[in-house]
Order: C-alpha cells, then sequence, then structure tokens
C-alpha cells in the first residue's frame, strides 16, 4: 500500500503554474487521478538530485525530470529535480576555483515555475564568471528551456528537442 496521498497531490497538482510540456502535464494529471481514484500505486520516481561530477576541471550539473522548487508529493511519484537543491551545488561550482566551466546536463521535460526565474537568474549572471554550457540532452522543455536559455551557449543532440516556453 502506497504512503502517498494520491487526492492531495491532486490538489498541489492543480494550484501549481507549471511550465511544462502539455502531454507532460498531462500524463502526470491522469496519473494522480488512476491513484486517487484508488487504482495502482505507481513506481517512485528518480531524481537527478545528484551532487553532479567534476571532469577536469568541468562541472557536469544534471537537470532532469521534471522541474519543482523543492521537493513535492508528485516528485517523489515522477522524480525529477528540485532547485532549491540544485542550485546550491551550481553557486557552489561557480565558485570553485577548481571549476573551469559548468556543464548543464538537461534531459526534462520543464516543471513547476516557482524558483525557475531565480535559477535562470544565477545562471545568466554566472556567465560572466565561468562559461556555461546547455546541453539537451535529449530535451529541454519549457521551464527546462528557460534554464538553459540562460546559458553562454545552448547545444543539443542531433535527435534533441528544445523550446515549447
Amino acid at each position: 500500500m502506497s504512503s502517498i496521498n494520491y487526492a492531495a497531490a491532486l490538489e498541489e497538482f492543480d494550484r501549481t503554474i507549471w511550465a511544462i510540456h502539455p502531454k507532460t502535464l498531462r500524463s502526470m494529471r491522469d496519473a494522480l487521478v488512476r491513484g486517487a481514484d484508488g487504482a495502482a500505486a505507481l513506481p517512485s520516481g528518480r531524481t537527478s538530485d545528484s551532487a553532479g561530477t567534476n571532469h577536469r576541471g568541468v562541472a557536469v550539473l544534471p537537470i532532469t525530470g521534471v522541474i519543482s522548487h523543492r521537493p513535492t508529493v508528485w516528485s517523489s511519484i515522477f522524480g525529477g529535480v528540485a532547485l532549491s537543491s540544485w542550485l546550491p551545488r551550481f553557486e557552489e561550482a561557480v565558485a570553485s576555483p577548481g571549476v573551469a566551466g559548468i556543464v548543464l546536463d538537461i534531459d526534462s521535460p520543464g516543471g513547476s515555475v516557482s524558483g525557475v526565474t531565480e535559477a535562470a537568474v544565477a545562471i545568466r549572471s554566472a556567465r560572466s564568471k565561468k562559461p556555461i554550457i546547455a546541453l539537451a540532452n535529449a530535451w529541454a522543455a519549457s521551464a527546462a528551456y528557460a534554464l538553459a536559455s540562460q546559458a553562454s551557449r545552448v547545444l543539443m543532440l542531433g535527435s534533441g528537442n528544445v523550446g515549447s516556453i
């Protein structure tokens, strides 16, 4: 039996202002509705709140899955990145003398609007200190593209997708 209160998660979900690919938003809401109706519990989602890695002076910071300001009920279901955890790691990489550049490794349909402006401002401000490359690996849509567009350069896989703001 799941400890997730799907009805409460659905209410919070419906109150959230989203910048996310429409198809992903529909799929997420449908899954929450099924959970609230007593359907089988969803598997726990994967998060990208890892510390990132440093390869020869290049910090690689993942932004994967659904973006949220803080960890939420739906992020425990669908996975994703909480900007409140990600942003301090980004700022640490910017301040570190052992980091010459930063790669934002992005694979996200977007997410909630909360916290995105603040993270975007931090990314844009950091461009004057270090090169920042946003890599759409393979998806940077909506809120994720809002973050990517603040980097020094935006690159994408040949099969990647960007946009949808």
